[in-house]
């Protein structure tokens, strides 16, 4: 799997997402992001801690991309190495990252043979070859990926939202900072159903945080239906109907 995406946003991408990976390293499958490339030609990358989720999308390069879909995964640790790795100066502007993504199977004879991924970053437009960034790192599948997914499809069609009076931890909010940070966009809110917020930074970034005690508000907001209508074609949403 091979192809380019603009750095700003791919850095943008996992700053906002790796805040809601679980903060459990026991939790190999919480403690990691998903990044899985679509047949649109967008990069999604995934994280759900069970208190929030947050996905933002990335383009991919049409004219430098060979097709091939998959999913592979990082650790926080291995997002914070990217972000630092590929810092842009002040005079940076529109720049690239190869990003090539290679499969092995490593055989462990008393446990469950695993899935390894070998990601190679590397920074176009430098003379002689440019930053590169390689690490090794297993693949975690999330069983649950399209259930969530589909979740988010689903309030993401609903043409209506109602915003009532919540309760919930600041800290679970703080978790959509990075988001409004590295977009520079405010985060906009609505109920998703009971129990939940949708959480738009922006058309990159999408999530859902688990509130409580909520109650029925007629409030509606022009810009947030907006962006919500903008998600629709991003979103994998093979299981929702529109409401």
């Amino acid at each position: 799997m091979k192809f380019v995406v603009d750095m700003y946003y791919f850095r943008a991408a996992l700053a906002a997402v790796k805040t809601h990976a679980s903060k459990d390293k026991e939790d190999t499958v919480g403690h990691s992001l998903t990044l899985s490339l679509q047949p649109n030609g967008d990069l999604l990358v995934f994280a759900e801690n069970g208190l929030t989720t947050g996905m933002a999308r990335v383009e991919v390069d049409k004219d430098e991309w060979d097709g091939e879909l998959g999913e592979f995964s990082l650790t926080p640790d291995i997002a914070s190495t990217i972000i630092a790795a590929f810092t842009p100066s002040k005079t940076d502007w529109e720049v690239q990252l190869e990003i090539s993504v290679s499969f092995t199977v490593e055989r462990r004879p008393e446990e469950k043979d695993i899935q390894v991924a070998t990601i190679t970053i590397r920074r176009l437009g430098q003379l002689f070859g440019g930053d590169t960034y390689r690490v090794s790192t297993p693949v975690q599948y999330r069983q649950d990926l399209q259930k969530s997914w589909h979740m988010l499809a689903t309030y993401v069609q609903a043409k209506t939202s109602k915003l009532p009076p919540i309760e919930f931890d600041s800290k679970t909010l703080g978790a959509f900072k990075a988001a409004e940070t590295v977009y520079g966009v405010g985060c906009a809110l609505a109920s998703a159903g009971s129990g939940k917020i949708l959480v738009m930074v922006g058309s990159r970034f999408i999530g859902l945080m688990y509130v409580s005690k909520l109650e029925l508000d007629n409030e509606a907001d022009k810009n947030f239906r907006t962006t919500k209508r903008a998600w629709i074609d991003h979103v994998p949403m093979h299981l929702a109907a529109a409401s």
